[in-house]
């Protein structure tokens, strides 16, 4: 949908990148967790470098404060885990793949266009498409 709260800076990069690290912590386990925590703190570092590197410090400095804050800073009280175990619907809802392969390699354009790849989202999408 676009930004509609706060305008494009540090502020709104912080979020984004603490944001995401909350939602994959407490969302994902065991090693699909630490997979994708090794994946996305180098594509996070790569964030940072290249805003360095075009000359725009305080964006650079914002996803390193959003990486570290996601990653070290605790969001929610350990009594509210979710209590899916194992065997549970833990992945319905997540995405089979990678946000950033899709757009650069596939160049998929909008969230819709990935909606088939997302665990349990089968029935919907062919439920919307036979409407």
């Amino acid at each position: 949908m676009g930004p509609s709260t706060l305008p494009v800076g540090g502020r709104k990069t912080y979020l984004n990148f603490r944001n995401n690290w909350w939602t994959l912590r407490r969302n994902l386990h065991g090693t699909r967790l630490l997979k994708i925590m090794m994946i996305r703190t180098a594509l996070d570092i790569l964030a940072a470098l290249r805003w360095l590197l075009t000359g725009q410090p305080v964006m650079a400095a914002a996803a390193a404060r959003g990486l570290m804050a996601g990653l070290f800073r605790r969001p929610w009280d350990r009594s509210t885990v979710r209590s899916i175990g194992r065997g549970g619907r833990a992945e319905w809802g997540t995405l089979q793949g990678s946000v950033v392969s899709a757009r650069y390699l596939r160049g998929v354009r909008s969230s819709r266009d990935l909606t088939d790849r997302v665990a349990g989202w089968e029935s919907t999408v062919a439920r919307e498409k036979m409407s």
